[in-house]
């Protein structure tokens, strides 16, 4: 095997070489369920028994759940044929509250997370309102490796993901098109799309494009269906307020007919206000349980605004050691671990196989958890130690050759 001299060297490289790794299976869509469940673990961990809350305003918000105002439109099959009806979004609702929303022009943004896909009588009306609302984004999905375009000429950007059984990994840009929740946070800059390494350079520096995100905004948080009268301002559980659109739109109408504008000052100024369906037909697995899509990509904007996803040096640094740290333990014969290990279990191969592992696995994954809970961001644990158990058990096969070579030539 190597010289002892040069194992402190081969386990720094060898280390550089996992840090690449470890990087490039984040930036992947590799992942495996494990990995989610790691991930649900960390969050538990970090939330739940440590209590770190990352903070939100969540006066920075209007949430609009729409899955309760609905009208039924012909629904064609692929061939053109009539099928029956389907109930879609009322396009005359969204037509009274764009019109209301133009009225005031108080918000910051509007994320419009609802997928115009059929035709309905009433597109006219609405096209006429929502083709004038300034700072819109209104939510398309891919059909291939294309970004379908929306049926009113608006901003629309990437809002699906990855399907892998549930939410795990968001993505900066999807499919080469910039995400929802880039868009939202780099509304008027144009940012090149990941290089080779899937790294995406933006002003402040290198950041990865793949990442699993950190929810701020979890179910316990909101309770869907509430009217604006119904939550608590000083509630502890409902955190965010999730108003229903036509108890909404008549409440705007009462307070116009009344002349009350501090109303609207009050729940639309410099607000991002989000339409969607936060009850329905939009729910999505995720790590912290089912979550609606229009929260998924909320969270995933808060985690880009709070950088979750930046390449720090600090955490680089920190990731080569501890991979170099794995790399010694493999590569040195006799270690102190190794050690311990025999004298405790001197005439078991199993246990000494087993605490081997745990020993991969333990730094591994307290490095994960380290980076996660620092710096925002999570590495693919299970595909690493699995990496890592191979190259151990090459290494083994080496020793054991060596060892016979040199008993043959004594």
């Amino acid at each position: 095997m190597l010289k002892k001299y040069k194992i402190g060297g081969f386990s720094m490289l060898h280390g550089i070489w996992m840090l690449v790794l470890s990087v490039l299976i984040n930036t992947s869509s590799i992942s495996h369920w494990d990995d989610q469940e790691v991930a649900s673990f960390f969050h538990f961990l970090k939330h739940n028994v440590i209590g770190i809350e990352e903070s939100f305003n969540e006066q920075e918000f209007l949430f609009i759940d729409v899955s309760k105002s609905n009208e039924l439109v012909k629904a064609y099959n692929e061939a053109g044929f009539e099928v029956g009806n389907q109930d879609i979004t009322n396009r005359k609702s969204l037509a009274e509250l764009f019109a209301i929303i133009n009225e005031q022009n108080l918000h910051r943004q509007i994320l419009c997370d609802i997928l115009f896909e059929l035709n309905s009588p009433n597109d006219s009306i609405l096209k006429t309102e929502i083709e004038q609302t300034q700072r819109l984004l209104v939510s398309s999905y891919h059909a291939g490796d294309s970004l379908l375009k929306p049926r009113f000429n608006v901003p629309y950007s990437a809002s699906d993901y990855e399907d892998q059984g549930s939410f795990f990994k968001y993505e900066m840009y999807h499919k080469s098109h910039k995400s929802t929740a880039l868009t939202l946070l780099d509304e008027n800059n144009d940012i090149e799309p990941p290089n080779a390494f899937d790294l995406v350079k933006r002003e402040d520096g290198w950041w990865f494009n793949k990442f699993v995100v950190d929810f701020r905004i979890r179910p316990f948080h909101y309770t869907a269906n509430k009217a604006i009268s119904e939550v608590s301002e000083n509630s502890e559980i409902h955190r965010i307020n999730i108003v229903d659109l036509e108890p909404f739109l008549g409440l705007c109408r009462t307070m116009n007919m009344v002349g009350n504008k501090e109303f609207f000052v009050e729940m639309m100024e410099k607000k991002l206000i989000v339409l969607g369906d936060f009850s329905d037909r939009d729910i999505h697995s995720t790590i912290t349980g089912d979550l609606a899509g229009p929260l998924i990509l909320i969270n995933a904007y808060l985690s880009l605004k709070a950088g979750e996803n930046k390449v720090h040096i600090v955490m680089i640094l920190f990731l080569l050691l501890s991979f170099s740290t794995v790399s010694y333990i493999i590569f040195k014969e006799g270690d102190v671990l190794e050690l311990v290990i025999q004298r405790l279990f001197p005439n078991s191969v199993f246990m000494h196989k087993l605490f081997e592992f745990i020993s991969f696995f333990f730094i591994i994954i307290i490095t994960s958890f380290v980076t996660y809970l620092i710096w925002g961001f999570q590495l693919t644990v299970i595909w690493l130690v699995a990496y890592v158990k191979l190259v151990d058990w090459i290494k083994s096969l080496i020793s054991v050759k060596e060892r016979s070579n040199e008993n043959t030539n004594s």
